[in-house]
């Protein structure tokens, strides 16, 4: 089990004299390191700059926080976008239907395409070089396996997108509309639980170990 000693050592190796300003953690280092409950990493506050003890590998890694602001937020403006393109479709879906049926999946059709391009854009973010998902992708434990889950939920996302737009299509038939709009619920559904999971995990990783509001 990691020690003071080695994590002294570990920081003498990035140039920190070994005095403690601050951990995170609420229990004491020796006893609760890989405990459940102080999470999968100690982030200790060394010199002003955060550290990441890893405990399956004792490596001592800088975490950069000020990055981790500057994902949140930009993951937040993503979200904020997706939510309002979502809305639209939303008011398309809702409009009146029954003898306007094609003028209807039209105007829906267009705002799915809106959707469609705001997660676009969310996934190369997210999924970039040093994208979200590659700063979560750090962290121990289930964290990675739930980053995993939420790219397989981008394809399927985008699986749905691209069979409702399919169709929206009328080739001269009359949209079922009731179909189509339970079709589009479901997508929105999906959409909404996408998001929430990750606003959470942002949330446990970012902001949570590092006592936001203390």
């Amino acid at each position: 089990m990691p020690t003071l000693a080695l994590i002294d050592s570990a920081l003498a190796g990035y140039g920190k004299s070994p005095i403690w300003i601050r951990t995170t953690l609420n229990c004491d280092l020796r006893e609760n390191f890989k405990s459940r409950r102080a999470r999968h990493s100690a982030r200790l506050y060394y010199g002003g700059n955060i550290m990441s003890l890893q405990p399956n590998n004792e490596k001592l890694l800088p975490v950069n926080h000020s990055y981790q602001v500057e994902l949140s937020e930009r993951t937040r403006l993503e979200h904020d976008d997706l939510i309002e393109c979502m809305h639209q479709l939303e008011a398309a879906l809702a409009s009146p239907a029954p003898g306007r049926e094609r003028e209807w999946a039209n105007r829906a059709a267009n705002e799915l395409v809106e959707v469609e391009k705001s997660l676009q854009r969310h996934i190369a973010s997210a999924e970039g070089e040093r994208g979200l998902f590659a700063e979560l992708d750090i962290a121990q434990g289930s964290i990675p396996m739930r980053v995993e889950k939420l790219r397989l939920d981008h394809v399927r996302l985008l699986q749905s997108i691209r069979r409702l737009s399919s169709d929206l299509e009328t080739n001269g038939d009359l949209p079922d509309f009731a179909r189509l709009r339970r079709e589009a619920e479901e997508l929105l559904a999906a959409l909404r639980r996408h998001y929430s999971s990750e606003v959470d995990l942002v949330f446990e990783c970012f902001w949570l170990d590092l006592g936001v509001g203390d």
